[in-house]
């Protein structure tokens, strides 16, 4: 997980604020959890597990919610790539500079294993 800047106008963006402050919070959390290139793995249970596990009042299905809403208003892309799902946050190079890189992104490890990543639906809600 990396530091990143939140811009003042996060709070205002009528997207984010529909969302609440849970769907917000996970949005914030996708953005720490991501990789340089913008992409974080996108798994409900992982999340609440790393991010969220003293949080009592935020619960995967709460998570699934938000990351369902982030995708249908256009603030993450999901991709999957075998049995891993991924959320590339959009606009992400328009919101963040990354002054020292990391050698780590996820698409670019999973072309090196010889798999691709292919959008996606949120498959929690088959």
């Amino acid at each position: 997980m990396r530091g990143r800047w939140l811009k003042p106008e996060f709070f205002t963006d009528r997207k984010i604020a529909d969302l609440g402050p849970v769907g917000a919070l996970i949005y914030q959390a996708l953005w720490v959890a991501a990789d340089d290139t913008g992409m974080a793995i996108c798994d409900p249970d992982l999340l609440k597990g790393q991010l969220f596990a003293r949080w009592k009042t935020i619960d995967s299905l709460s998570i699934q919610g938000a990351l369902t809403e982030l995708s249908l208003n256009g603030r993450i892309q999901l991709y999957s790539g075998g049995d891993e799902i991924f959320a590339q946050i959009v606009k992400w190079n328009e919101n963040q500079k990354v002054n020292r890189p990391s050698k780590f992104n996820h698409r670019q490890d999973y072309l090196n294993r010889g798999k691709e990543l292919h959008e996606t639906e949120p498959p929690w809600n088959a």
